[in-house]
């Protein structure tokens, strides 16, 4: 609150004026009047835009970006303090934290708007803008933005890693330790979401914790540490891995902080995910609704909103199977139907998380013929793609579809692959969990 009065008076001393009090609505007109700005302009006459010279509206983009940063768990005001950057952009022409505020901006077209393709167009621009200024200065934080909030929408989730990894490096080289910082996390956080190997992964945060100075004090720590915990879970390094708690988290981290619910959220969405994998449903989901409640995933941030989904809507479909469908009907319908909708825009990230929510869907429906060739498709799929964490999953819903419809001998291969596919992935804990419960 200090950086945020002290940064509003200098702003005002600059002809930028700031409110103090930020409301939804403000926030709604702010992005509307730059809609309004960004409406006559193509995609060359923002490529063109002229160099920006008066030296006050220099001064001003550099505070509002200072501001972003000491606003990041802010979701609030973030958006407002962007749109005021590519206003200022377009008006009094580019500089080098143009490419900042054009990144983040197509953060709040995914996160807020649901345009992909529109976020992703605005993440190209703040690569091209940046360009045209020598030096890195902006790349770790653009890389952050375009390749840790904007590109996943679009293009394979394994693509962004090598870029996520360079925004560390070069924040690390140039001294944005805090770029460098939420470079790390999304690095290991989109690893783990594309089932790169647990033991390989938990060295790189280690590596990280090493490299970055800082990073254990920080809140966005919290992250780190969930994902370790969740990592050291799955690999048998916790006494019980179906909870998010060992050496690295305990019971305190995971209260929800209103300071930071944001990271909160994050935190109880590894927790649901261990407990669907280790079929513990009805704690699956309530964290679920703990998480629904908050309402503070980050916008845009593919490998949590899209998994959170995914995650709760299969064990919603796992529970109405147990339980009947009345009170999980609007979860599950709603959960395919955003699905479908992601899938339009990445098929390579979102078809076999479709196809296995297909595939219990029909099993719950009765439609038997149909489950089966889902189940196989959402198998080929996440193969096809590289995901075999979740070609696991796809393989161990098949065989529990086998083995309850009496088709014992057809469910005992597929949990053999299954288990493959977990041991490959590195979580022991679960290959064990598969094979005493299944083989």
């Amino acid at each position: 609150n200090e950086a945020i009065d002290s940064c509003t008076v200098m702003l005002a001393n600059l002809g930028e004026s700031f409110p103090r009090t930020v409301t939804p609505q403000l926030i709604q007109q702010e992005i509307v009047a730059t809609q309004m700005l960004l409406r006559v302009k193509s995609d060359e006459d923002l490529r063109s835009l002229r160099m920006m010279q008066y030296s006050k509206k220099l001064e001003a983009m550099k505070l509002l970006k200072s501001l972003h940063h000491c606003t990041s768990f802010r979701n609030e005001i973030n958006p407002l303090i962007t749109c005021r950057m590519v206003q200022l952009s377009l008006m009094h022409g580019i500089c080098e934290e143009s490419a900042f505020c054009f990144a983040s901006y197509g953060a709040i077209l995914c996160g807020h708007l649901n345009d992909f393709d529109g976020g992703y167009r605005f993440g190209r621009l703040g690569l091209t803008t940046m360009e045209k200024f020598p030096g890195n200065k902006e790349l770790p934080a653009v890389n952050v933005f375009v390749y840790g909030l904007l590109s996943n929408w679009v293009e394979p989730l394994q693509s962004s890693l090598p870029c996520l990894e360079h925004a560390v490096d070069i924040g690390l080289a140039t001294g944005d330790t805090f770029n460098a910082m939420v470079g790390s996390v999304m690095y290991v956080g989109t690893a783990l979401n594309c089932g790169k190997p647990l033991d390989q992964l938990l060295e790189r945060c280690d590596l990280f914790s090493r490299q970055i100075m800082g990073l254990n004090s920080h809140p966005i720590y919290a992250t780190s540490k969930a994902i370790r915990q969740f990592m050291k879970n799955l690999l048998g390094r916790s006494n019980d891995p179906s909870k998010l708690i060992g050496d690295e988290v305990d019971g305190n981290d995971l209260l929800i902080d209103k300071a930071h619910n944001e990271l909160s959220a994050q935190l109880l969405f590894y927790c649901m995910w261990l407990e669907y994998l280790f079929g513990h449903y009805d704690r699956a989901w309530e964290t679920a609704n703990k998480i629904e409640d908050t309402s503070k995933l980050p916008a845009g941030r593919f490998p949590l909103v899209c998994n959170y989904i995914f995650y709760s809507s299969l064990t919603a479909l796992a529970l109405a199977r147990r339980d009947g469908r009345r009170d999980y009907t609007n979860a599950i319908d709603s959960g395919i139907a955003q699905m479908e909708h992601w899938a339009r825009s990445t098929e390579w990230n979102c078809q076999h998380k479709l196809e296995l929510m297909r595939a219990e869907y029909a099993y719950l429906q009765g439609d038997y013929a149909q489950a089966m060739k889902d189940y196989e498709n959402a198998a080929k799929f996440a193969s096809k793609h590289s995901f075999v964490h979740e070609q696991a999953v796809a393989l161990e819903r098949w065989g529990i579809f086998y083995a309850e419809t009496g088709r014992g001998h057809d469910a005992y291969g597929i949990f053999a692959r299954a288990l493959e596919c977990y041991n490959k992935w590195g979580a022991f804990s679960k290959g064990e969990h598969v094979r005493e419960m299944y083989l």
